[in-house]
């Protein structure tokens, strides 16, 4: 699984699996956002700094955990 760009002034690309659920924290753990079956999002509306990105697949096991920064 990828996520491009990273960092991001907005839009973001997942590849590497189809529609996956996507969950956004940001740094004290609180979801922020939650999407479902979307290979792109924007974090355009929120400010610049740094958030956790959980990408999970259609059967809810994590399959990617990192850190993404918005510009």
């Amino acid at each position: 699984v990828s996520v491009l760009p990273n960092p991001t002034t907005g839009n973001v690309l997942i590849t590497g699996i189809d529609k996956p659920k996507v969950e956004i924290y940001n740094t004290v753990g609180k979801t922020i956002k939650k999407i479902e079956h979307a290979n792109s999002f924007s974090l355009g509306d929120f400010p610049p700094g740094i958030y956790v990105l959980r990408i999970l697949d259609k059967d809810g096991k994590t399959i990617y955990y990192d850190k993404i920064t918005k510009q």
